[in-house]
Parts: C-alpha cells; sequence; structure tokens
C-alpha cells in the first residue's frame, strides 16, 4: 500500500500493477494476489515446493496467480455440485464411486443456476444420466439449440488418497440437434447401463459403437434386450448421419427402412431355423440346445463384426441363408460399399434380429 500511495495518478497506479503484479490466470482483468496451491484448500494440502507433480515439466519456480475472487469461487463451486453414485466397469470389474457432477455454460447467471439446479433434482430423484441430459434439452426446441453451444458437463471422483477421476462432454451441435429430436427415443435403450455409456460417448464427439457391441452381447444372454439392441443399433447410425450433415427427414426415414429390414431378415431366418427343428419332431432338450447354437452364431457375427471382418461376417450369413433357403436381402452388400449402411450397423441390425422377436406396440415408432 505504501508504494500505490507514492503514485501521483491513477494512471501511474494502473502502470504499476501493469508492471509489479502478475495477472489472475482464472479471471481476467483481476489482479492476482496468491499463487495457487494445494494447502490453498486442504488443511493437510501438499505446500508448494513440496509438490512435485503440481508443477508443468516439474517447475516449481514458475507460479499459478490466481486473485482472491478466483479462490473464493474455487472454494465455494462444491456448493453448486451434484453428488451421485455413478457404475463404472462391467461383469466381476464393476463398482460404484461417488461423483459430482456440474453443468458449465456460457450464459446468464440465472440460467446456469436453472440447468444445474434440474440436473441435481433429476439426478437425486433417480434419473439416469441420459435421463437428466435428455430432460434438460426437452423444454424447447429454440432454448436447446441456444443453449447447447456452450453446454459442458464435469463430472469428478476424488478419494483420500487424492486419486482423481475427471470426464467432461461438451456437447457438440449435431449431439444437440440429435437430442432435440430423438432424444426420447432413447427410452427404448431399456439397459440403463449403456444407455448411459451411449449418451456420454455421442456427448464426447465419439462413435457409442463399443456401447451398442455391450449392448448386442446382453442380448445374447438375455433375449429381452434384443429388441433395445436394436434401437441402439438405429440410434447411433442417425447420430452418424447427422454427423455428416445429413438432417433431411424423407432421407432418414429411408434409412430407418433399409436398417428394419436387416432386423426383419434376421428375424424371419430365427424363425425359420426354430420352425425347421420343431417340424423334425426333435425333442424340447434338443430344441434348447437349437437356442445355444442360435447364440453361438450371435457371439460369432459380434466378435466378426467388433474386430472388422467383412468376410468372415458375410460367409456366416451367406451359409445360414442356404442351410435355410432364405433369399439374402441385397443390403448386406452395403458391407463392401463406401455409401449405403455402414458395416457395424447392417451387423448389429441383423444380429438383434437373429436374437429378438416382433415389435410390440411399445417399441413401434408411430
Amino acid at each position: 500500500m505504501k508504494i500505490i500511495k507514492k503514485q501521483k495518478s491513477i494512471e501511474e497506479v494502473k502502470s504499476w500493477f501493469h508492471d509489479n503484479v502478475l495477472p489472475c490466470s482464472f479471471i481476467d482483468n483481476l489482479p492476482a494476489t496468491m499463487s495457487y496451491e494445494e494447502m490453498m484448500f486442504l488443511p493437510l494440502g501438499i505446500s508448494n515446493n513440496n509438490a512435485s507433480n503440481f508443477h508443468w515439466d516439474f517447475n516449481k519456480k514458475n507460479p499459478i496467480p490466481m486473485s482472491a475472487v478466483a479462490r473464493l469461487i474455487l472454494f465455494l463451486v462444491p456448493i453448486g455440485a451434484t453428488f451421485y453414485q455413478r457404475k463404472l466397469g462391467s461383469g466381476a470389474t464393476t463398482e460404484y464411486k461417488q461423483y459430482a457432477g456440474v453443468i458449465i455454460q456460457d450464459d446468464r447467471f440465472i440460467e446456469i443456476y436453472n440447468s444445474n439446479n434440474y440436473y441435481r433434482n433429476a439426478r437425486q430423484t433417480g434419473s439416469s444420466f441420459s435421463e437428466a441430459v435428455v430432460g434438460l434439452l426437452g423444454d424447447s426446441k429454440e432454448r436447446a439449440e441456444r443453449k447447447a453451444k456452450s453446454f459442458l458437463f464435469v463430472e469428478v471422483h476424488s478419494d483420500g488418497t487424492k486419486k482423481t477421476l475427471l470426464d467432461y462432454y461438451h456437447m457438440p451441435e449435431y449431439c444437440a440437434q440429435y437430442l432435440n429430436i430423438y432424444g426420447n427415443r432413447l427410452k427404448l435403450l431399456l439397459f440403463i447401463d449403456e444407455r448411459d455409456a451411449f449418451i456420454r460417448s455421442i456427448l464426447s464427439g465419439l462413435d457409442p459403437k463399443q456401447a451398442v457391441f455391450r449392448y448386442l452381447r446382453e442380448a445374447i444372454k438375455q433375449e429381452f434386450h434384443a429388441q433395445g439392441a436394436y434401437f441402439a443399433v438405429r440410434e447411433r447410425h442417425r447420430i452418424l448421419l447427422l454427423k455428416q450433415g445429413v438432417s433431411d427427414v424423407e432421407e432418414m426415414k429411408k434409412q430407418d427402412k433399409r436398417i428394419s429390414s436387416v432386423y426383419i431378415q434376421g428375424m424371419n431366418l430365427r424363425r425359420s431355423m426354430v420352425a425347421s427343428r420343431e417340424s423334425s419332431g426333435e425333442s424340447v432338450i434338443y430344441k434348447a440346445s437349437g437356442k445355444k447354437k442360435i447364440d453361438a452364431l450371435a457371439y460369432r457375427l459380434l466378435n466378426a463384426v467388433k474386430a472388422g471382418n467383412r468376410d468372415s461376417f458375410l460367409d456366416t450369413v451367406f451359409r445360414l441363408h442356404i442351410a435355410e433357403g432364405q433369399e439374402l436381402n441385397p443390403v448386406f452388400m452395403d458391407v463392401f460399399k463406401s455409401e449405403g449402411l455402414d458395416f457395424e450397423t447392417i451387423g448389429g441390425a441383423f444380429i438383434a434380429g437373429l436374437l429378438g422377436k416382433e415389435f410390440t406396440k411399445e417399441g413401434d415408432e408411430k
């Protein structure tokens, strides 16, 4: 303060601050009053001199200037976060961790508050991640389009050993468009774990095919999930089309019909395989082994799709159709073309049909 009092004008004070005080690294136009250190927030935090991994290239002498306002905001961040249990892994590696989630957007404070408040209420009343995200954008088309450009979902977990897991999803424009038009279709994916993984992938701008593959594997174990696996295949393809800039409604319907035809082809093939065994007078025990044969075929086809092995996939498909005397859907030839349905979509729809049954009224789209 003594140095500032010696300055004769406002311009000299500003000049002194500019030359002698570092700016805040977090908030523009604010002077730094301290360096960012872990001990600022934790009673047992590591000091700046002892935190070797806290600095870029282990450069301890390089400060991270921070203003008092930035410190206060960082200290208060947990107040606005939503805490919930999140499932990680699958099968024997499944574990549940407590995560804190927050929504960040370039908008007025009241809009940010309303978004986080809605997200908190949705998660704390039992809604899954996907349901909360779709509901957040479900008020109106105009509002969703306005908010989606700056939507950032952050999820963080930290334990007593200071191990931190951070996930963040910045919603791409085509993803916002998909959720705006087809978001409610995700409710048809009844396997909640993979539905959440599906939407986390598209929010990250990634192809959700891994979530689809896991859904198909679950459908092999439980036929109940076969239709959900088909819907996952279809929704993934819609997302890919929107990502490519295809938004024409009629073109979407045309592509949906092609996917549906592949699903029906698999369903008809299954029906033929079951009927041929029933007409041959096989015992109940042998029929059960027939179910196992279909599951084994589904596993083989799924492994071929995951590996990108088009030749192995089509070889199995050809043999099945010849054995049952069924005509082959010409859509299968798209697997070798650069246009048309992609290999994963064709393979996924056929496998789902091979495992599934006819659509129920709830599953059909109006």
